[in-house]
């Protein structure tokens, strides 16, 4: 993992203060929507975006309350004309000129920073081993940031699930996933790339977005380093996942 904005870990983990139960499942379901949400906003600027950083606001609460600042100043910069939202949009992410912020992971992790690379079909593979493909309608590459980031939502809900199911040994493997994940992939790049994300946008709405991904990101790496991997969660599945499928 980078450096980038750094948040206090919202739980201590030691030998003799453990979070309760009630508290893990609060924790680990919002670190599980935060990913979805913040993955819902690498797409296209479109009408759900006020609500949508309403909830960011109450899930980094509970996960990372360093950036909750962050998730104000999309609200605020909500307030600009939507035409010039999704022009910044397209000059950082998409083109059809020089793409000011490549969103995919192999631009950052390849060394002749090229798309399509050793490390998107890495994160590929990592997909179909939890069981995934991508979604029909999704024609990016595997390792752009918005797959990434559902992934990772995909595979905290599993350990959920697994957990739920009083299956340790499944949600140990669910718990390493994601810390493998991070190290080798999004927690990778997420920093280079958020920083040409600040640089380059013209609107103060993208500038927070890249922010408040990279401060959470910093956060949930320290969380799912010392979090330990048995309990039982009293939460039901709640994950959604655009750009992959089962």
């Amino acid at each position: 993992m980078g450096t980038g904005t750094g948040c206090t870990f919202r739980f201590r983990i030691n030998e003799e203060d453990f979070m309760n139960v009630e508290d893990f499942t609060v924790y680990e379901t919002a670190r599980g929507r935060t990913y979805k949400l913040l993955a819902d906003y690498y797409h296209m600027p479109d009408n759900e975006m006020r609500e949508r950083a309403i909830s960011l606001s109450e899930t980094l609460a509970i996960v990372c309350p360093e950036a909750a600042p962050y998730a104000a100043g999309l609200k605020i910069g909500l307030e600009a004309n939507p035409d010039q939202l999704s022009v910044d949009y397209a000059r950082l992410f998409v083109g059809p000129f020089a793409i000011a912020a490549p969103p995919y992971g192999s631009v950052y992790l390849e060394g002749k920073r090229q798309l399509m690379g050793d490390s998107t079909q890495d994160a590929l593979r990592r997909y179909r081993a939890a069981g995934l493909e991508s979604a029909g309608d999704f024609k990016d590459a595997p390792d752009h940031i918005t797959v990434e980031l559902e992934f990772m939502s995909f595979l905290i809900f599993k350990a959920i699930e697994a957990s739920i199911n009083s299956n340790t040994e499944e949600t140990v493997h669910y718990l390493k996933k994601q810390k493998s994940f991070l190290e080798d992939h999004l927690g990778a790049w997420i920093f280079e790339f958020a920083d040409a994300v600040v640089k380059a946008a013209d609107t103060v709405f993208f500038q927070n977005l890249a922010n408040a991904t990279a401060a959470f990101l910093k956060n949930d790496y320290s969380s799912i380093s010392a979090v330990p991997a048995a309990g039982q969660f009293d939460s039901e599945k709640l994950v959604e996942i655009n750009s992959l499928r089962v």
